[in-house]
């Protein structure tokens, strides 16, 4: 194969074939000594990151990323296990951080969101899903996946019940059977098709709860009208979908970005409803005319003796 990289508690070797670069990393590992299996990975990414890419062929830059994608997941599952222990024992507040996001966003530079999205991560794989955490451990679920458990399934009190139901041929090993058969976004439909199964009434709720803050202004300011709002995530989806049905692809030649034809497309949406009288019975609207001009027409000759 490509690429080969054997960890044990003693040594590490990494080959790279098809005579493009040969790398052997032997580094004695001591079992239990963390600092020297981090010692060790470092020389071996260091030794992965030589490889003249530019030199493969399709097929081995394809097993190259592919390989390495499922490499960097499981490292990353590595740091995500160990937030819980962080923020339990306070040990980020020792350098004056007054959350452990903070910490977090202090020593990786990710964005709070990420730091907020990893500890929560973190904690109910640790909490309340040890199937999944154990699948992302062995590597046989990456953490999108592992996210999409957490974050849809393990969201209510009833849904965290029939997780750990031992009578429930629906419980949490149930989702990792399919995780590990489903790319992310049909599990994310599965799971929802779960969620919505063990608790419905907490849908119900939250749909209630973002209905209730949806809202739309449209004020008129300089030289415009300003837009602000909230949508619910099925009227959002309507409305995104209707604006790219009207704008299509980007024409020859049109350089705009897409929020400015996503602008022309709102106005197109409301000149198609007002021009072909889709709007209600009762609407006060004024009859819309169209007026067709030959291009001399538009001469200045012919507007003076118009007017």
């Amino acid at each position: 194969s490509l690429v080969q990289l054997f960890e044990s508690g003693r040594r590490g070797w990494l080959g790279v074939s098809q005579g493009v670069v040969g790398v052997t990393v032997l580094t004695q590992v001591p079992v239990g000594s963390v600092h020297a299996r981090l010692q060790a990975a470092e020389e071996a990414v260091a030794a992965l990151a030589a490889v003249p890419v530019e030199d493969l062929d399709g097929a081995g830059a394809g097993e190259l990323y592919a390989r390495v994608h499922a490499l960097a997941d499981r490292v990353r599952a590595v740091g995500i296990r160990v937030l819980p222990v962080i923020e339990a024992h306070g040990w980020w507040a020792l350098d004056g951080h007054r959350t452990a996001a903070q910490w977090v966003v202090h020593r990786t530079g990710v964005s709070v969101a990420t730091a907020r999205r990893d500890l929560h991560l973190g904690r109910t794989l640790h909490e309340e899903l040890p199937a999944t955490a154990a699948a992302v451990r062995a590597g046989d679920l990456a953490l999108e996946q592992a996210r999409v458990i957490a974050t849809v399934a393990a969201t209510s009190p009833a849904r965290r019940a029939a997780l750990v139901d031992p009578d429930s041929p629906c419980a949490e090993p149930f989702l990792v059977h399919h995780a590990r058969l489903l790319p992310v976004d049909p599990l994310r439909s599965l799971v929802r098709r779960w969620a919505a199964a063990a608790d419905p009434d907490t849908d119900e709720r939250g749909y209630r709860d973002a209905t209730e803050r949806e809202f739309l202004d449209v004020s008129r300011t300089l030289g415009g009208f300003h837009l602000a709002g909230f949508l619910t995530e099925e009227h959002g989806t309507v409305l995104a979908t209707a604006l790219a049905a009207v704008s299509g692809p980007p024409a020859p030649g049109d350089d705009r970005p897409s929020s400015a034809r996503r602008a022309q497309s709102l106005c197109d949406l409301a000149r198609t409803v007002l021009d072909h009288g889709l709007a209600r019975t009762a609407a006060a609207v004024r009859p819309h005319l169209n007026i067709q001009l030959h291009a001399q027409h538009l001469a200045p000759t012919w507007t003076t003796a118009l007017h």
